[in-house]
């Protein structure tokens, strides 16, 4: 499954919300929403593995649910390195 993934973006925004604060102002809330959503979507995903591993029947509605996940779990990795490559530049250009 894609929980590796998941679990990666959930710390990753830990991260954020700890050494980047000063650049997250007024924006930390949606930040902690999606670390929420996300560590929902983390849980589910255990759940399905698990249930896939003891094969039990996995309908047809989990397997969409898990694709969706995974696919919006690598979109938000690609938003947060553009956002951590864009906090860098930004502290790189202070100075003189």
């Amino acid at each position: 499954m894609e929980v590796p993934v998941v679990s990666f973006i959930v710390n990753r925004l830990g991260v954020l919300l700890t050494e980047e604060a000063k650049f997250l102002y007024g924006v930390s809330d949606q930040v902690e929403q999606i670390r929420v959503e996300l560590k929902r979507m983390q849980c589910f995903l255990q759940d399905a593995d698990y249930a896939i591993q003891s094969d039990h029947h996995v309908d047809a509605g989990v397997n969409n649910w898990v694709a969706e996940i995974r696919k919006l779990a690598y979109e938000t990795e690609d938003i947060l390195e553009t956002f951590l490559i864009q906090v860098s530049s930004k502290r790189n250009k202070k100075g003189f």
